[in-house]
C-alpha cells in the first residue's frame, strides 16, 4: 500500500481531530493546559542496515502538547510532534514520515525542561516501501521558556528528537513554539 504526502498528513489531522474534546475538558482542569506547536527542524535520517546512508534536511514539524502541573516545578506532559514532509531514503523509492508520540515530565516554571520517551510511528511511502506503517523507539529533549506577559500565549522551545527502528535512524534538531 503506497501512501502519499496528503495521505500521511490527513493521517495526523485524523489523531489531532480525535484529541480536542478531551483536551479541552483538561484544559478547564486547574493547571492542564493545551498547546499546538509548529517549529523548523534540522532533520537527519540513517538508512540500511548493511551499506548505512545518510540523508538530512529542513524540515517542519507541527504537533500537539498536553501539560499538567502536578506540584509547583513538575508537570507531566504528553506531546504528539508529526514531519508531514519526508525524508527520502537513498537506497531506494521510500520516504519516512515520522509521527512521535512522547510522555515525561515538565521541570520547572519560566525556563524549564522537558525529557521524554516513547513511540514513533513511521509512515512510508514510496514504490519500494516494504510496509506503510513500523513503530520505532523514540526520546527527546526540549528547552524552553515561558514568558508571563501576553506573551505567555507563546512558548518558544528548542528540541531534539530521535528515533530508531531496524534499518533506520530518524534525528532532528530545531526550534517550535507552543501556541495557547
Amino acid at each position: 500500500m503506497e501512501w502519499s504526502k496528503s495521505g500521511a498528513f490527513a493521517l495526523f489531522l485524523l489523531l489531532v481531530a480525535a484529541a480536542p474534546a478531551r483536551a479541552q475538558e483538561e484544559r478547564r482542569v486547574e493547571g492542564a493546559e493545551t498547546r499546538f506547536a509548529a517549529g523548523v527542524v534540522w532533520q537527519r535520517g540513517i538508512f540500511g542496515d548493511d551499506d548505512p546512508e545518510a540523508r538530512s534536511a529542513p524540515r517542519v514539524i507541527v504537533g500537539m502538547q498536553v501539560r499538567h502541573r502536578t506540584t509547583g516545578r513538575v508537570g507531566a506532559s504528553l506531546e504528539l510532534a508529526f514531519q508531514p514532509i519526508g525524508l527520502p531514503n537513498p537506497h531506494f523509492d521510500e520516504t519516512l514520515h515520522t509521527l512521535y508520540v512522547l510522555a515525561g515530565p515538565e521541570i520547572g516554571r519560566r525556563l524549564y525542561v522537558r525529557p521524554v520517551g516513547g513511540v514513533a510511528l513511521q509512515i512510508w511511502s514510496g514504490s519500494r516501501a516494504e510496509s506503510a506503517f513500523s513503530l520505532a523507539l523514540a526520546a527527546g529533549i526540549a528547552v524552553g521558556w515561558s514568558p508571563t506577559s501576553r506573551a505567555g500565549r507563546f512558548r518558544p522551545e528548542l528540541v531534539v528528537r530521535c528515533s530508531a527502528s531496524p534499518g533506520a535512524l530518524s534525528t532532528m534538531i530545531g526550534v517550535q513554539v507552543g501556541m495557547r
